[in-house]
Formats: C-alpha cells, sequence, structure tokens
C-alpha cells in the first residue's frame, strides 16, 4: 500500500507535483477547503507543506491544528514563512526526483519508528 501524502501548497506547486506524481511511489491528497475533514487525517502518513501556501489564512490554520504527522516543508530562500509553524524536516528547492522521495520516505520512517520505541517504552514502564 501506498503512502498518503496530503499536500498544502500554492497552485504552482501543486501543478508540479500532479506533473511528476506517476514517478512518485505516494499517493497525493492535495488540500481542499470543501471537502477536508479531520477524519481525513487517519489516512495520511505524512503533510507536505510549500512554505509559501502559508500566506494563506485557512491554510495555515489547518496545518497549525495537524498533530501526529510528519510534516516537511519545501521552501525557497526568501520564502514566506510564518512565527508559530512547526515541522520536522524542511528541504530547499530545487531537487530531484529521487531526493523528494527519498526525504520522504525516511520521514515517516522515523516517525513511525520513534511512534513505535515510544509505545514500547510505555509499555515496559507499565510492567515495572
Amino acid at each position: 500500500m501506498k503512502n498518503s501524502l496530503l499536500i498544502f501548497g500554492t497552485k504552482n506547486f501543486n501543478n508540479s507535483l500532479k506533473e511528476i506524481k506517476e514517478y512518485l511511489n505516494f499517493s497525493l491528497v492535495f488540500f481542499d477547503n470543501d471537502t477536508f475533514s479531520e477524519l481525513s487525517l487517519t489516512t495520511i502518513n505524512s503533510v507536505l507543506v510549500e512554505a509559501d501556501s502559508c500566506i494563506d489564512a485557512n491554510y495555515l490554520q489547518h496545518i497549525l491544528k495537524i498533530k501526529n504527522k510528519p510534516i516537511l516543508l519545501f521552501k525557497k530562500s526568501n520564502s514566506y514563512m510564518p512565527n508559530k509553524f512547526f515541522y520536522d524536516s524542511e528541504i530547499m528547492f530545487p531537487l530531484t526526483l529521487v531526493e523528494i522521495s527519498n526525504i520522504i520516505i525516511n520521514l515517516i520512517t522515523i516517525k513511525k519508528f520513534v511512534k513505535v520505541i515510544f509505545l514500547e517504552q510505555r509499555n515496559i514502564i507499565k510492567i515495572v
């Protein structure tokens, strides 16, 4: 099963991802305010945010509500950055397809590994 990525991007960023999605091993879900719900996050493995899309207050409001999902920030050196925005990793443009894919896979894998370790430690503490 492919990992699903929720995308918050500008029109140009989203169009670029649509053009290369067949070369990525991910399902892409583009944020749409009319159809988005908190329940849809249960099927998402990671969130990709283009920094320039954070200018949209509606996008930013939804991004700030996301918890327990790795967030990868795509940015240019001159990108707008809100003050209260937290993310797990950032990458700078330009990138190759291989770089994008590897970074996303590593981010998802690390987040899953940390969650497993946390649960195992919690179980050990309960036993003791």
